[in-house]
């Protein structure tokens, strides 16, 4: 998935959907900005970037966050019985 190059955004969500399906994982949107958010803040002179590419920052984690525990872990944690 690196250095892969979309010419829309509608065509990066049927590859990021493949590959949700490919490797049963589920990506949520963690931090992202507009495409609107970022024309506004540009300077005099600097060329706005494309609506259609919806946005210009865009980071995906994956659901679980990295962090993976058992219901067994947290029960050996929590017990009273040590």
């Amino acid at each position: 998935m690196v250095a892969q190059k979309f010419t829309k955004y509608l065509y990066f969500e049927a590859y990021l959907a493949k590959y949700e399906a490919s490797t049963y994982t589920k990506l949520t949107k963690d931090n992202c900005d507009t495409i609107a958010v970022i024309n506004k803040r540009l300077g005099r002179g600097q060329t706005p970037f494309r609506e259609d590419l919806k946005y210009g920052y865009v980071r995906f984690l994956c659901k679980h966050g990295g962090i993976y525990s058992t219901r067994s872990v947290v029960i050996k944690s929590c017990s009273p019985w040590r």
